[in-house]
């Protein structure tokens, strides 16, 4: 959706989405279920926030979990660091909210069955040119390098989350390259024709394999003795 998810002008969007120059902003956009573990983030959260006090996270999107963890922010006296945004009126309005952000966060619980998909919410980081913050599961990996695109963390460890935070909001210059390397990923890897090429290689190699290995399995049948 090239027309919606597109690198735009950075400082416009944050002026519209009401960023003060020195914000660092952490965003995560999704449905909100107990498979995306935003409760671990809150908890990982307040050691972050009260040594940079220019950090904050924002939350796009609706779902089970998010009365929940609007509680355990306020729990956690971190609520006026959080913004939980919900739904948004339009699609645009997302894209302009990761033009705006400086970390966008791709997060996922670590169970067996995450590792074998890979979310819109990392298609529409890599697109927008984000520095991308990522869950380290094996369908992310796929397209998320570490520090070469975006940067990993073991999703269910808290010191791992924070160094990379850390890492990230002490220095801008890494956040602008890893964007400009996932916006370059999303041109390659994700661009609508060389996808389509991928799978047709991928279908026509695993045809010509099976065949092979079907004409490799035919024998002679041997005559019955009576």
């Amino acid at each position: 959706e090239e027309n919606v998810f597109h690198r735009d002008d950075r400082q416009t969007a944050r002026e519209v989405c009401g960023y003060k120059p020195g914000d660092i902003v952490l965003f995560h956009h999704g449905i909100m279920n107990p498979s995306k573990a935003l409760d671990r983030i809150l908890r990982w959260l307040p050691p972050l926030f009260e040594e940079n006090p220019a950090l904050r996270f924002v939350i796009a999107g609706d779902g089970a979990t998010r009365q929940t963890l609007e509680s355990l922010s306020d729990e956690l006296g971190i609520a006026d660091r959080v913004s939980f945004l919900g739904w948004l009126p339009r699609v645009g309005d997302l894209a302009q909210l990761l033009n705006a952000c400086d970390i966008s966060l791709v997060m996922r619980s670590g169970r067996f069955s995450d590792h074998f998909h890979i979310t819109a919410n990392l298609f529409h980081s890599l697109t927008c040119g984000c520095c991308t913050l990522a869950a380290n599961l094996q369908g992310i990996r796929e397209l998320v390098r570490e520090d070469e695109n975006g940067l990993l963390f073991e999703p269910n460890d808290e010191e791992a989350f924070q160094l990379q935070v850390k890492r990230l909001t002490d220095d801008p210059a890494l956040r602008q390259r890893l964007g400009k390397a996932a916006h370059h990923t999303a041109q390659t890897k994700l661009n609508p024709e060389q996808v389509k090429k991928d799978w047709a290689t991928a279908i026509q190699d695993f045809m010509e394999k099976s065949l092979s290995k079907k004409k490799g399995s035919t024998k002679k049948s041997k005559p019955i003795n009576h």
